[in-house]
């Protein structure tokens, strides 16, 4: 807790006075959440999650693949508490989000593939099969 006080500071400080944070800072605050989500507290990442949400919101909007990314691995964090009804609900907007986007989004084959998942454990059987059939060819 010590070592990581300046930099609570510092970002304590740009909040304070309307600095905004840079993309690769706000990536680096994703890491943090998609990295803790497997190694420490759930809690944890979804906190680092949702201000990388907040923040790529504030960047781009949330059609992005940024906040996209984000808004993904918080859906995951659920996943995680195997509370796959909210899992599978987040995951749906991830892929509302995709269609929105002028692209393909490069990760949309996992997005299939996680919503068949949550699905699937939701006791969801049809939708588990249908996003788990669209995962297949991507």
């Amino acid at each position: 807790m010590k070592r990581h006080l300046p930099l609570i500071l510092l970002m304590a400080m740009a909040a304070i006075t309307g600095y905004s944070q840079s993309k690769p800072e706000i990536d680096s605050i994703y890491e943090l959440g998609r990295n803790v989500n497997h190694e420490l507290s759930t809690a944890k990442a979804r906190n680092y999650c949702q201000q990388a949400m907040d923040a790529y919101e504030k960047l781009y909007g949330k059609a992005s693949d940024d906040y996209i990314n984000a808004l993904n691995a918080y859906a995951a964090s659920y996943g995680d508490e195997k509370n796959f009804k909210k899992a599978a609900e987040l995951e749906q907007q991830v892929l509302e989000l995709c269609e929105k986007l002028g692209h393909k989004h490069p990760r949309i084959g996992l997005f299939y593939e996680n919503m068949g998942y949550y699905s699937y454990m939701a006791n969801d059987y049809k939708n588990g099969s249908k996003y788990w059939e669209l995962a297949l060819p991507v």
